[in-house]
This record gives C-alpha cells, sequence and structure tokens, in this order.
C-alpha cells in the first residue's frame, strides 16, 4: 500500500478530577446550565459541610480542655491527700514514711512540669 493510502489512528483518553467541596468553575457553569439552581444548591451544600465540620471540631476542642481540667484537679486532689497524709506520718514519729509520702507527689509534680516545659519548647 502506498503511503498515502494508509491511515493512522490515534487513541487518547483524558481524565479530570478535582478536590475540594466545589467543582472548578467551568464545571459549574455547566451544572447551572444543565440544571437551574444547581449551582446555588452546590454552594449550600457545601456551606452547611463546612458548619457541620466546625461544629464537631468545636465539640472536640471542648471534650479535650474539659478532660484536661478534669484530669489536673483529680492529680491535684490525689497530691494534697498524699501530702497531708506525710505530713500526719511525720507528726505521728514515722518520718520515713512521711518524707516518702511528702516528696513523691512533689517529685510527679516537678518531673511533670519538666517534661511539659521540654515537650513545648
Amino acid at each position: 500500500m502506498p503511503k498515502e493510502e494508509q491511515i493512522e489512528f490515534v487513541q487518547m483518553a483524558m481524565q479530570k478530577s478535582f478536590s475540594g467541596p466545589l467543582p472548578p468553575s467551568d464545571d459549574f457553569a455547566r451544572y447551572e446550565q444543565v440544571t437551574p439552581g444547581a449551582g446555588d444548591r452546590i454552594l449550600k451544600m457545601a456551606e452547611d459541610q463546612a458548619k457541620h465540620r466546625q461544629s464537631l471540631e468545636m465539640k472536640m476542642l471542648k471534650s479535650e480542655v474539659r478532660s484536661t481540667l478534669i484530669g489536673q484537679i483529680m492529680a491535684f486532689i490525689i497530691c494534697i491527700i498524699v501530702l497531708i497524709a506525710g505530713i500526719y506520718f511525720v507528726l505521728k514519729g514515722m518520718n520515713g514514711k512521711g518524707f516518702v509520702a511528702i516528696f513523691t507527689p512533689l517529685g510527679f509534680l516537678i518531673g511533670s512540669f519538666l517534661y511539659n516545659k521540654n515537650k513545648n519548647d
């Protein structure tokens, strides 16, 4: 077959994707052309999803703050009780037990403070 009569076939494929709550502006305009009002509905859906996500994040943040605060209050109460017990032991003449009971929570408090200070740096 002569070269002039040969036909060459080329096949091409194209893939298009996007991420995020809103489609690209070209696609967005096509949605509106096909279904009038679709653009407003898509925007409303994206806004509602953003509000929902923000409310969940706020709930999680409040929960974490509350849990941290409760943990700190409980740790403080336990330390105070152990310190009082240590002072009681010292006053009753059990110096060894008393000093251990006094210095153990103090050591934990100082260690926790230093650990958090290094962690934040």
